[in-house]
């Protein structure tokens, strides 16, 4: 199995020298939450966020989230709140956008705005993590 830790990016980086993190965003118990242990299995520390005012804090932190996995509404805002956020923070992180219907407005907004990318769980673990390999690389490049 490929791991997400294996993530080698331009410039030399490489990210197996310490655990990479992925903050999930999710109200309620749905589509993100069955992601967790997919992500725990590929070698990535999950932090949770129960709303948009968490991120922010998450963000500002010493040890900020290497990406993001939002669900689209939450109790006090929407993906477009937790993208700014993380587009404002001191460091860019990347926002994969979670959503339990495929609704292509939806999906065109959301790369439009500069997500990276948008997924309907379920996802096969394979894709998940070419996926998050192709943001984590976004980042560091």
């Amino acid at each position: 199995m490929s791991s997400i830790q294996n993530v080698q990016a331009p410039g030399g980086f490489e990210s197996n020298h310490r655990q990479l993190s992925a903050l999930l965003v999710y109200g309620q118990e749905g589509p993100i939450r069955s992601l967790e242990t997919s992500l725990a299995s590929q070698g990535m520390r999950t932090l949770r966020s129960r709303n948009c005012s968490e991120v922010w804090e998450f963000l500002r932190g010493p040890d900020p989230p290497d990406l993001i996995l939002t669900d689209v509404f939450l109790p006090d805002g929407t993906w477009e709140d937790v993208l700014t956020s993380a587009n404002t923070a001191p460091a860019s992180v990347p926002v994969i956008v979670v959503s339990h219907i495929i609704e292509m407005a939806l999906y065109l907004d959301v790369l439009q705005r500069g997500a990276y990318d948008f997924i309907v769980p379920p996802i096969s673990i394979w894709d998940l993590a070419h996926i998050i390999r192709g943001a984590l690389l976004r980042r560091r490049s």
